[in-house]
């Protein structure tokens, strides 16, 4: 292992304790040494260093730009450039989220892209207010943190492009699986302590109008049964070096909890639709059961579903709206759910805390919730 790759794989590793968020979601990306490039650059597959630019950094600066090579990927920035200059959009793009990371309190480097006037803005609407000689044959890491670029051709999760640009199907790939490794590193973090729910939610502002829920619940379910990291044991490549990462570990889908709001708001043809699909995409995961929790200002009703079986939604209720009924039951029950997910309007109170697994919003009203991930009904 040489100088650079230890000092990089002691930082992701000291991300990982520290900054669990972005410690997790950087091992979804593969390190690569590439003396070719001046600092850093990611695609959402790899993260590529340049070792002799690693070699000077401070072990707090280095754990920084993993951060923020990381934070690209989980905001999309490396799928969603659509056309526009590439050294204009990596600008916008560091503007967007190096706020997030100094609000994190990460040891900010001196000249990094840090301007107050963008504070709260997504790349798109940075990018369209840059000035417009930002662009041209300049560096192509203005601000020192590393580049971020179209994610490899032919979409391998491995690696291996394929010929051409990347499709458009390239690209949702990568939206979904960032988006769940996203919800997925948010529970970690918050079953560790060290939560980032500020972070996680800007990103989610971000690109959730971009997602499908169909799509990004398939791939989630498809991930957790796969795969998931553990601590216990460790990651055998590793000890040798004086490393201990998690390791991957595979498992059986637990369940699924389905809550559905029954305020009156969501119309019958959209219930109807809601559970075809859910039944044609759980059939699909096989999880070991689909509790259904009926709720408007407190829970109405329950029914458990084993997969193949057709979801029937026959709502109960028909008051005000609360969605801490639903959550609090699942705790009362000692369900351990691999996700929740709540149709809804999203026009409601008392949330409640959040919970420590992953929860998919499917609204067809508002856009944004306390937590969990929202994504339009559509």
């Amino acid at each position: 292992m040489s100088t650079a790759s230890d000092l990089f794989a002691k930082s992701r590793a000291a991300l990982l304790v520290g900054a669990p968020f972005w410690g997790v979601l950087s091992l979804r990306l593969a390190p690569v040494e590439d003396a070719s490039i001046p600092t850093m650059q990611t695609d959402g597959v790899t993260i590529r260093y340049n070792p002799d630019f690693v070699s000077t950094l401070s072990r707090g600066a280095l754990r920084t730009l993993i951060a923020h090579e990381t934070m690209h990927c989980a905001a999309l920035h490396h799928t969603r450039r659509e056309g526009r200059d590439p050294r204009r959009w990596n600008i916008a793009c560091d503007h967007a989220i190096n706020p997030l990371l100094a609000a994190a309190d990460f040891e900010m480097p001196e000249g990094m892209l840090l301007d107050p006037a963008y504070a709260g803005m997504s790349a798109e609407q940075i990018y369209d207010r840059l000035p417009h000689d930002t662009g041209g044959n300049g560096s192509d890491d203005p601000g020192g943190m590393g580049d971020v670029t179209d994610p490899p051709p032919g979409g391998d999760d491995a690696g291996q492009p394929g010929p051409g640009a990347p499709s458009t199907a390239d690209l949702a790939r990568q939206e979904e699986t960032w988006s769940i490794a996203t919800a997925q590193a948010e529970a970690t973090a918050k079953a560790m302590g060290i939560g980032a729910a500020d972070t996680a939610r800007a990103i989610r502002e971000q690109v959730a109008p971009r997602l499908d829920w169909r799509d990004v619940l398939r791939r989630y379910l498809s991930a957790a049964a796969r795969s998931d990291y553990a601590w216990t044991p460790p990651n055998r490549r590793h000890i040798a070096s004086g490393l201990y990462l998690p390791s991957l570990r595979s498992e059986r889908l637990g369940p699924v909890v389905i809550g559905v709001d029954t305020s009156g708001s969501i119309d019958a043809a959209t219930l109807a639709a809601f559970a075809a699909e859910i039944t044609a995409i759980l059939d699909e995961a096989a999880p070991e059961a689909i509790h259904i929790v009926y709720c408007d200002e407190a829970v109405a009703g329950t029914e458990t579903y084993e997969p193949g079986d057709p979801i029937r939604l026959t709502p109960h209720g028909g008051g005000g709206t609360a969605f801490r009924p639903v959550f609090d039951w699942i705790a009362r029950s000692d369900i351990q759910p691999v996700c929740a997910v709540y149709l809804t309007d999203l026009y409601g109170s008392e949330f409640g805390p959040a919970p420590n697994y992953p929860v998919l919003w499917v609204s067809t009203g508002a856009a944004a919730a306390p937590f969990g991930e929202v994504i339009a009904y559509r």
